[in-house]
């Protein structure tokens, strides 16, 4: 015995009423789902003849509403499921916009045909006006993956693009929406498949020698059932996949023995098997060397060239690692790890500054289109480098107690821990008269110390470190990164422009850069970030001190060598953004 419902409405409906303690009009539900009356009295009509082969009754009450009456355990336990699923997957509820496009676009991919504007409508239960806007924001959401909306007059609406874009395109949701249940109702569909994902990241991992991460496993595993699926529907990649692809070769009787139990049911052409293998190495890093080494070491070295930067061996190791599954996913357009967390962006600007460096410099070298997520793996990679080759200045905090250094082990660790971008260096009381204060915060101490001579603050906290120790200590390094961000900024002039376009006219003349270059990247960045701080310093072979211009926006960076422009947020009480700046200048002063 199974509940349906003609709308996962009705399904809410029905939720609504076995939550509440007390009768619930039509007019609330209408209010509530923004429907007229009429509507949800249909819903209810149908609700009661559901309700039929159930121990409860939905029972109308005259001038006061609708009540649940009679025993419903086991209309909840049924109902869980069907709510979790109809919610995410049937006829959705479309008071989210975000869902409803999303659904939108998946209902065009299941479709793979013309659907005409009277379907979608009553599909998703919305007026035209709200199709028209939901297709165009899906436009935009598309426009990344290479693929196009056509509103056809008389027709309907298609979705235009490659077999392996259309699949990238439903991957997106496994990875945007994680209660999405799209995964699971392929799975259901293909009930006679049976692929475990631990035995399935042990098969990469023996077959192809590549050591997946939880993220791309999981990305990977997806997009193999869509695969799997759009097969089963009869819908193929096209056969040029197959062209300039002959590393897939070796892999080819591998791929063939793993997907023998299932050729029963679904039929892999050739150009499938090539897909399969190119997902698979594109799925992350691995030690195949398809690029020759010296490729990789001159990338670096030009980057290293062009902005001061020195990121050493190591990093030419790890990137070419990296480099071969992004050199796959772009030359073939095809992508299995389809999410990146993008914290990057803010954490680091100079790491993500020097990954789009890279970036065009791979583009330049191999004539390719790099995915956004790849940029970011690139930062977080040089990120680690940049703090392993320690090219930059970390603050330091000096720490002394009345226990000494060895006892006092267990409080330094601590503080690392929790302060990791911080240098905490231990000076025992005899020695506080004569050390250097270059770059020190404040001191940290459990007893007195005399401070009329330090002209540092000092602070006093108990040795065996308690929570609202933690939480004044950090207190304190905002205190001393703001005023650290108020001295760059007190080196700057205030331009006190009537809008943003102006104020970018007027750089465009005095830096002689491209107006329309610094409008793209300004809109851009009001895309990705709020109202903050705009800063361009300027650095010429005359003179090497610091200046610029503030103005409200953001912060752009001008270097003789650097053209790029990103944004950084001096304002903030995490320590990431003022620390590029300053350990940017540190790099610049350093080799001048």
């Amino acid at each position: 015995m199974s509940i349906k419902f003609q709308h996962a409405r009705q399904a809410r409906i029905l939720n609504l009423l076995m939550q509440s303690t007390h009768p619930l009009t039509s007019q609330y539900f209408a209010r509530y789902f923004n429907i007229s009356e009429r509507i949800i009295r249909y819903d209810i009509q149908n609700l009661k003849q559901q309700l039929v082969t159930y121990p409860c009754h939905l029972h109308s009450i005259r001038g006061i509403g609708y009540q649940l009456e009679g025993s419903i355990k086991q209309l909840q336990a049924e109902i869980k499921k069907e709510l979790g699923d109809l919610y995410y997957y049937d006829n959705i509820d479309t008071k989210d916009k975000f869902i409803r496009e999303q659904l939108i676009l998946r209902y065009l991919l299941f479709k793979n045909n013309i659907v005409t504007t009277r379907e979608l409508i009553s599909h998703f239960y919305i007026t035209r006006a709200t199709l028209k806007e939901d297709i165009t924001r899906a436009s935009e959401t598309i426009e990344p993956y290479h693929m196009k909306i056509y509103f056809l007059p008389y027709k309907g609406v298609y979705l235009e693009g490659t077999e392996i874009n259309k699949r990238m395109l439903l991957a997106r949701e496994t990875a945007f929406y994680k209660e999405s249940p799209l995964i699971t109702y392929i799975q259901q569909e293909l009930n006679f498949i049976h692929i475990s994902f631990e035995d399935f990241i042990e098969y990469i991992k023996q077959t192809f020698h590549i050591s997946l991460s939880h993220i791309e496993a999981y990305n990977l595993y997806n997009h193999i059932w869509i695969m799997f699926y759009r097969i089963w529907k009869g819908i193929y990649v096209s056969s040029e996949i197959i062209q300039n692809n002959q590393y897939c070769q070796k892999y080819i009787p591998y791929i063939q023995k793993w997907i023998h139990s299932f050729q029963k049911y679904l039929n892999f052409p050739k150009q499938e098997l090539y897909y399969l293998i190119l997902l698979i190495l594109s799925s992350g890093p691995h030690d195949n060397q398809y690029i020759p080494p010296h490729e990789i070491q001159t990338l670096v070295k030009s980057l290293e060239k062009q902005t001061n930067v020195v990121l050493g061996k190591s990093f030419i190791n790890d990137l070419s690692q990296l480099l071969i599954p992004i050199l796959i996913k772009s030359k073939n357009q095809i992508c299995s790890n389809s999410v990146m967390i993008r914290e990057i962006k803010k954490r680091s600007p100079l790491s993500i500054d020097l990954a789009y460096r890279l970036s065009v410099l791979i583009q330049n070298q191999y004539h390719i289109d790099l995915f956004d997520n790849d940029i970011c793996s690139i930062a977080y990679v040089i990120l680690r480098h940049l703090h392993s080759q320690k090219t930059f200045q970390p603050y330091t905090i000096i720490v002394t107690t009345s226990v000494g250094k060895l006892l006092s082990q267990d409080l330094l660790y601590k503080l690392q821990s929790e302060f990791p971008y911080i240098r905490f260096i231990y000076k025992e009381l005899y020695e506080m008269n004569n050390i250097s204060l270059n770059n020190v915060f404040f001191i940290i101490s459990d007893t007195f110390i005399e401070t009329s001579h330090l002209q540092i603050p000092v602070l006093k906290i108990n040795l065996m470190y308690t929570k609202q120790n933690i939480l004044r200590i950090g207190r304190y390094i905002s205190r001393c990164e703001e005023q650290i961000s108020q001295d760059i900024l007190s080196n700057l002039d205030i331009i006190n422009d009537a809008d943003t376009f102006s104020f970018l006219k007027k750089i465009s003349q005095q830096c002689n850069l491209s107006y329309s270059h610094l409008l793209q990247r300004e809109q851009k960045i009001t895309f990705e970030t709020n109202h903050h701080c705009v800063i361009i310093c300027d650095y010429t072979k005359e003179d090497k001190q610091s200046r610029g211009w503030y103005h409200p926006k953001g912060i752009y960076w001008k270097n003789e060598v650097i053209h790029y422009f990103f944004y950084i947020n001096i304002f903030s009480h995490t320590p990431f953004h003022y620390l590029d700046i300053v350990n940017y200048l540190y790099q610049i002063d350093s080799k001048t």
